[in-house]
């Protein structure tokens, strides 16, 4: 006669990552495409508490992404400065030379271009 629901009782956990555990699996569950209610019911938490969770983790997968994206924008920023650096070595090295560049034939000249591409861009000994 009385069709009181029962109160859902609050669940506590320890600090040792079984909320964390518990939080992830529920998550998958829904995921996987079974609905809120189906799975809050049997874990006897509320279809709320499961709406927070699923809303945190796609904050914290956008933060991470946006952090990822910053490292990237950072390490490209990193590698361009980088082989600007070699480039201009590369220039200052051939500028500094003086007879390797200008032989009196040109045979002597190609040669040395060959032996020394694959250390350097083609490209740089004509700057």
């Amino acid at each position: 006669m009385n069709d009181k629901k029962e109160p859902i009782r609050r669940r506590k956990f320890d600090r040792t990552g079984v909320l964390a555990d518990f939080k992830s699996e529920a998550l998958r569950m829904v995921a996987e495409g079974q609905s809120a209610n189906a799975v809050a019911r049997p874990l006897n938490v509320s279809e709320k508490l499961l709406s927070r969770w699923k809303s945190e983790q796609k904050n914290q997968i956008g933060r991470q992404k946006a952090d990822q994206t910053h490292e990237v924008a950072l390490l490209k920023s990193q590698l361009r400065r980088v082989e600007m650096d070699r480039m201009a070595e590369a220039t200052r090295h051939f500028k500094k030379s003086t007879g390797h560049l200008r032989p009196t034939d040109l045979t002597t000249m190609y040669d040395f271009i060959q032996k020394q591409a694959d250390l350097f861009l083609v490209n740089l000994l004509f700057l």
